[in-house]
């Protein structure tokens, strides 16, 4: 089950049906972002704390880390959006700017893919 985050704008906590209600007839953005790097083992700690803020940013509805026993060089982050937009401000935003520094050492390339998520039926 999901956890409840508190709405940026009341404080208050909003329940899932309250959340599914805010996106009702709006798509949201799924980005997965794939990230080669040098040190998976080092690596890992510094994404987990990474998506523990990340998750409180504006318009972040999850993200999730990936790997792929075959692809060990690989860490795969999986995340919900309101939009792209919200997406690109977290990209300049705090979370990245406290986490990121760290987690560079070990990052070798990575690639983003936006995907619309089809609409639910509420």
């Amino acid at each position: 089950m999901p956890e409840e985050r508190a709405a940026p704008e009341t404080g208050a906590h909003r329940t899932e049906e309250e959340q599914k209600q805010d996106r009702k007839g709006k798509n949201m953005t799924i980005v997965i972002t794939d990230n080669c790097v040098n040190d998976t083992a080092a690596y890992l700690p510094l994404a987990k704390a990474f998506v523990e803020d990340a998750g409180n940013d504006k318009g972040c509805h999850g993200m999730k880390i990936c790997t792929d026993p075959e692809r060990p060089d690989h860490v795969v982050f999986l995340s919900r959006w309101d939009s792209r937009e919200d997406f690109m401000a977290h990209v300049q935003g705090p979370s990245f700017a406290k986490h990121i520094p760290g987690m560079s050492p070990y990052y070798v390339s990575g690639t983003d893919t936006f995907l619309e998520e089809v609409q639910e039926t509420l």
